[in-house]
C-alpha cells in the first residue's frame, strides 16, 4: 500500500463583537517530520490495518514510473488534495485520493484517504476509506 504525502492546514478567522472579521491568514509553512497515523473507516474492503509511520513532508513520495499524481493546494496553503493512480500495464492497479486540512500553525492536520486496489483487470477493486492524522513527533 502506498500512502502519498500531502501538505495541508486550516485557516482561522479573527474577529468579535461588532468589528469586521479580519481576513483569514495564510497557514504556516510545513517542513520536517510528522507522525502519520491511519485508522481505517467503513468501508474497508481492502482490509487495511491501523498504524503509524514517520513521514518527511520535505521529501516527495518515491518516484514510481507507473504512477501519475496530481497535487493541488489552496491559495492560503491550508488544504491540499492529492490524486494518484498507479498500474503495471497488465491489470494490477491502485488509486489513492487524499484531502487533508492542517492546523493553522502547521503542527498537525487531519484528512481522509480513499484507497482502491485491483490485482488484475477481471477483479472489481477493493475500496477502503482511511482517516489520516498528522502530528509532530
Amino acid at each position: 500500500m502506498r500512502l502519498a504525502l500531502v501538505y495541508f492546514v486550516v485557516a482561522i478567522g479573527c474577529g468579535g463583537g461588532s468589528e469586521m472579521a479580519a481576513p483569514p491568514k495564510d497557514c504556516a509553512p510545513r517542513s520536517g517530520t510528522y507522525v502519520l497515523t491511519v485508522a481505517p473507516q467503513a468501508p474497508n474492503g481492502c482490509a487495511l490495518k491501523p498504524g503509524s509511520i514517520v513521514v518527511n513532508v520535505d521529501s516527495p513520495p518515491a518516484d514510481d514510473p507507473t504512477c501519475t499524481s496530481d497535487v493541488t493546494e489552496s491559495a492560503d496553503h491550508c488544504k491540499t488534495n492529492l490524486t494518484q493512480t498507479c498500474g503495471d500495464g497488465v491489470g494490477k492497479s491502485t488509486s489513492t485520493t487524499e484531502a487533508v486540512t492542517w492546523d493553522a500553525d502547521g503542527n498537525g492536520g487531519t484528512g481522509i484517504m480513499t484507497y482502491a486496489y485491483s490485482a488484475n483487470l477481471a477483479d472489481t477493486p477493493c475500496v477502503s476509506t482511511v482517516r489520516m492524522t498528522y502530528a509532530r513527533p
